[in-house]
């Protein structure tokens, strides 16, 4: 994903000169010396001078403006310019004013009006008004400047050029501001910066440190530049960590159409600081996922597939994308993009949420642009510092909508199919190139759980009563939840003491619903508590809609269910297949026989909808929700439940697969999901959710997971990047994790990134012991190593044959397989003819070459 153009503001208040609502002049008043000039020179003049990106319409001057006051007055009735997109629009206009924004007020846009409409009279310069520019800042205790090692040479017309700039020091630092200086403005038309702290991208570089790229960077936003805009400006005491061998990455876009441009040398200029900051920012991407994954993705369009492709000649074309907020912290949101190619129109962007605080709306819009222009895409503000910026909650749901005109009438693309050369608009679909589409959003946030001043947030107090700050670590992390522990679960008894009060039911819903294929009429609904304390059922109910029902079938619900608990209702005349199939209790009645189209819902004692499966009063027959012959598993984590149902929250699976509830989960899940990728039933690239898997080694750059079930298949390595200890923090063998990331595979190894995902996770959940290796002979090994991937095994009475620099091979007769090489140094390595009875380690590939690898001495065994 690219964001082509990022204003970089900082996040102040700005009183713009002559923004007052005060009531319009007629054109005879109106005056360049006297009303307008401090109007055009403030907002305009920025980039509209003989030095700026529109040196050809100066309007810093009388005689430049007057020129062209039509047009002036004309864009500013339009709303094109100042270049804001940011809208205000009847389906989403957002709650928090932005803490920069340019736009003309309704009176400002009619002073011009009536300026032009009287001729651009100039009025008396002796009695002129005050002219006061817009406010921006520079970052006067900047402490590291980069720059390309030479100037570089636009070629004419439009280019995209990313140049390398290492940062150089030798030691870690954190950055908390960006400017960006142009070394040629009437060429420079904006500047993207991104932070690679790993410095691979330096490898795309010729032996001048640049490259072209239009299109996607990688990397962690730090701002950029567009004429007139202020420099990056973090939260307070919020930093981007940057370890040593990191480089910054300048995405310049080049608007050359003069005959001679100018070579340019622009400048990135960092605040830097070597303590670390109390918090990180969290940059959150929504869009382009194009598959459905456990944390959202594309949504479905008006036929119900899920296809990314916008129709030649379609001129309101929509599509939508979802993300579902799982973080436990609550985050201030302080800036938000929205990114189209020249096919798009406009975008909107808001968060629903699961539980409004104050005054919040259940959908508040964070930001619409409108209309979209490719060529003035910008970073749009909320002050965060001051209390006055949109909350991000978990269990809340973001929501990207964008509306593509892929006919003639869109005047971006038609211009863009000109310069492609191409004659007719044609189908698009997601990709990088310019006639490609993508629907995307960034949101920079920082962590606020706690912090008195929030809405809804409490500080965590001291016995002394004072607000607690957050202590900074030696290394840096991903922002956690500041709040007290959650309290330990009471003792077990043999009295269950009163029953609770029931709550409004928001803690117990659906987290599957099953019509098996396999043994006969089984059919069971699993409920569970997902609350933190205990919940009395007297009053709910399970309700079944059957074949488009009005009218539900209910079951009423009866006893105490725990903190946690899972419970399963059956459907009566399969009871001893169930029982033979699962070995799990079930409470049967006949009112839960789902036949795969059907609805269920739960109902609270007061009336209210806890939670809802499939569409009430419709036939799930042929829609999303559909179940025949499978099972509809709810994604975890699962936080609250839902009054209409929402497909982002599902996974329906062929009742091929095991259909064993959720309730049947031992400590250690994630079997099927694993089986899934080694086997290549889950696409490369698209989203992974793992619940509940253990570790079974520690690498340098990720960590090895298995879950239970049948052994092969059943590991894979899951890849946090170079630095991950300093990022996820310490993770050890035995641990249970819930892990977030996308299929990837390298050099032949399957793998789960979680480092390049949009939303990555990795979050230890328990602790349990590891499982025992599987026992192999080195023939079996060498005959079928595949299925054995990723997973932890053992080879036994084996003795050394050959050894290498790093490694050394072992035979138990005619076959011999590879040992070392990766996470224990072997060094010295044993001799040839030195015999274990036992070597256990986990089973890699590299480029179809396979190999144990020993975790530590122990797993040496003579």
């Amino acid at each position: 994903m690219v964001f082509a153009l990022a204003i970089a503001c900082g996040p102040q208040e700005v009183d713009l000169p002559g923004s007052s609502a005060e009531g319009s002049p007629s054109s005879g008043d109106v005056t360049w010396h006297g009303d307008v000039a401090p109007i055009v020179v403030a907002h305009c003049a920025t980039c509209h001078n003989a030095d700026g990106i529109a040196p050809k319409l100066p309007y810093d001057t009388y005689a430049g403006a007057a020129a062209v006051h039509r047009l002036i007055a004309d864009r500013a009735e339009s709303r094109q310019m100042p270049p804001f997109r940011a809208a205000d629009l009847p389906e989403c206009t957002p709650v928090h004013p932005f803490s920069w924004d340019p736009r003309l007020s309704d009176a400002q846009i009619a002073t011009l009006q009536a300026w032009s409409d009287a001729g651009a009279p100039e009025g008396d310069p002796t009695t002129a008004a005050l002219i006061v520019p817009l406010p921006v800042p520079v970052l006067d205790d900047w402490t590291l400047e980069l720059s390309p090692s030479e100037p570089f040479q636009p070629p004419l017309g439009d280019s995209h050029v990313c140049f390398v700039l290492p940062l150089g020091l030798d030691h870690d630092t954190w950055i908390d501001a960006t400017e960006v200086l142009p070394g040629d403005p009437a060429v420079v038309h904006h500047v993207q910066v991104r932070l690679d702290p790993e410095g691979d991208l330096a490898d795309l570089a010729n032996e001048d440190g640049w490259y072209d790229c239009y299109g996607a960077i990688n990397g962690i936003d730090l701002g950029g530049f567009l004429p007139g805009a202020a420099p990056a400006i973090l939260p307070a005491d919020t930093g981007v960590y940057a370890p040593v061998g990191s480089v910054v990455i300048a995405q310049v876009h080049y608007h050359a159409y003069n005959q001679d441009p100018h070579p340019d040398t622009t400048r990135v200029r960092l605040r830097t600081r070597d303590e670390r900051p109390a918090r990180e920012p969290k940059f959150q991407r929504v869009g382009n996922d194009l598959a459905p994954t456990s944390f959202g993705g594309l949504e479905p369009g008006d036929t119900g597939d899920l296809q990314f492709r916008i129709p030649a000649g379609e001129s309101e074309h929509v599509e939508r994308f979802s993300f579902l907020v799982t973080d436990p912290a609550t985050y201030a949101v302080y800036l938000l993009a929205n990114h189209m190619h020249a096919v798009g129109v406009r975008a909107r962007l808001w968060v629903e949420h699961a539980e409004p605080v104050g005054a919040e709306p259940t959908e508040e819009c964070l930001l619409a642009t409108d209309p979209w222009d490719v060529e003035w895409q910008s970073y749009y503000h909320y002050d965060a510092d001051n209390f006055d910026a949109p909350l991000i909650r978990p269990g809340d749901r973001i929501w990207l909508e964008c509306t593509y005109d892929n006919s003639t009438d869109n005047p971006q693309l038609m211009d863009q199919l000109e310069v492609e050369g191409v004659e007719a608009p044609t189908d698009v679909v997601y990709g990088n190139t310019a006639l490609d589409e993508m629907c995307a959003a960034v949101l920079g946030m920082v962590d606020v759980t706690g912090v008195a001043g929030w809405p809804g947030e409490t500080p965590s107090t001291t016995d002394t009563g004072e607000p607690t700050q957050p202590t900074p670590t030696d290394e840096p992390t991903e922002p956690t939840d500041t709040t007290d522990e959650p309290p330990e679960p009471p003792e077990e008894t043999d009295d269950p003491g009163e029953p609770v009060p029931a709550t409004d039911g928001g803690s117990i819903v659906l987290t599957e619903v099953v019509d098996h294929a396999l043994e006969g009429a089984i059919h069971y609904v699993e409920i569970t508590n997902t609350g933190t304390e205990a919940i009395a059922l007297e009053g709910f109910a399970l309700e079944r809609f059957a074949n488009g029902a009005e009218t539900p079938s209910s079951v009423p619900l009866e006893g105490t269910m725990a903190a946690g608990e899972r419970r399963i209702y059956a459907a009566t005349g399969a009871e001893n297949e169930f029982a033979a199939l699962y070995d799990l209790p079930a409470i049967y009645d006949a009112a839960i026989s789902g036949n795969g189209d059907d609805a269920y819902r739960i109902v609270a004692p007061d009336g209210s909808v806890s939670d809802v499966y499939g569409e009430i009063g419709v036939d799930g027959s042929g829609t999303a929700w559909e179940y025949t012959d499978a099972v509809a598993s709810r994604l975890e984590p699962i936080v609250a439940g839902r009054t209409t149902w929402w497909s982002g929250d599902w996974m329906v699976r062929d009742g091929t697969w095991s259909a064993s509830p959720l309730a049947a989960a031992s400590p250690i899940g994630g079997a099927e999901e694993i089986r899934d990728l080694q086997t290549g039933l889950i696409p490369v690239g698209e989203g992974v959710n793992l619940d509940q898997v253990i570790v079974t080694a520690v690498g340098s750059d990720g960590v090895w997971v298995q879950g239970r079930g049948d052994r092969e298949w059943s590991g894979i390595f899951v890849y946090l990047g170079v630095s991950w200890v300093l990022t996820w923090g310490d993770v050890s063998i035995g641990d249970i994790l819930s892990v977030r990331g996308v299929h990837a595979e390298w050099h032949g190894q399957t793998e789960v990134d979680v480092a390049g995902a949009l939303a990555p996770l990795l979050e230890v959940t328990g602790h349990d012991v590891a499982p025992t290796p599987e026992i192999l002979s080195v023939t079996s090994l060498a005959g079928d190593p595949e299925p054995w991937e990723g997973v932890l095994i053992a080879v036994g009475n084996v003795e050394v044959s050959t050894t290498d620099l790093t490694t050394f091979t072992v035979i138990d007769g005619s076959d011999s397989v590879t040992v070392g090489g990766g996470i224990l140094d072997l060094a010295p390595l044993p001799e040839v003819g030195v015999s274990y009875g036992l070597i256990v380690g986990v089973w890699t590939e590299f480029d179809g070459a396979y190999a144990l690898w020993p975790r530590d001495g122990s797993d040496l065994t003579p």
